[in-house]
């Protein structure tokens, strides 16, 4: 049996009531963690759904050169709407691809770009892309920008991103500025390919 006081409630009682806090803080940290436990495998297949998702828009971008230019360039365009309007969180890949696919239009391909800089996204290879989008549409200068920031953002080049720069100076026939470039490469730990020292020897000669 319970003892009760002289005033009929039982002793026990000025105890519990002491004790009924901690019990309301326990049973607060227990609801979130029982709900973190049910939403663990809701947020997993949600991480799924959206990587799938964005699969299936990546492949649709490399579906996208097969059409011309112009008309590439636009679908690459809605694509990323759609990646938007689901809801996807902005995809280094996806922008790239985009830009490659923007050559043609200049101005969006460094829109594009511009997007993925201001979400520090900006990558090595969407530089390359953009590298290259500048180069097909004749602007070596831009090129030129372009390849020195992506030196002072960090990034280190690679044959990707610097042989069609110096290709292009070489073609150009701007045998200073391709000296220089190439010794900024090495300078950079970058090995040149055999293809970039021909090109370079036959500026050197005068054959471009």
């Amino acid at each position: 049996r319970v003892a009760a006081s002289a005033a009929g409630t039982p002793r026990c009682w000025p105890r519990m009531a002491r004790l009924f806090p901690l019990f309301c803080c326990l049973a607060a940290f227990a609801a979130p963690a029982a709900a973190l436990r049910l939403g663990a495998p809701v947020m997993r297949t949600c991480d799924a759904s959206r990587r799938k998702a964005a699969g299936r828009h990546l492949r649709q971008l490399a579906e996208l050169q097969a059409l011309p230019a112009a008309e590439a360039c636009e679908a690459a365009q809605a694509a990323l709407a759609n990646m938007r309007a689901e809801g996807l969180p902005l995809n280094v890949d996806a922008v790239s691809r985009a830009i490659s696919l923007c050559g043609c239009e200049l101005p969006v391909a460094e829109s594009l770009f511009e997007s993925l800089v201001a979400a520090g996204n900006d990558s090595e290879g969407a530089y390359s892309c953009l590298l290259r989008a500048q180069l097909g549409s004749g602007d070596l200068d831009r090129a030129l920008v372009t390849f020195r920031r992506m030196l002072q953002r960090g990034i280190a080049p690679r044959g990707r991103n610097a042989s069609p720069v110096l290709h292009a100076l070489c073609a150009a026939g701007r045998q200073v500025d391709a000296m220089r470039f190439s010794g900024r490469l090495v300078r950079h730990g970058l090995v040149l390919s055999q293809e970039d020292h021909a090109a370079l020897l036959l500026l050197q000669r005068g054959v471009v």
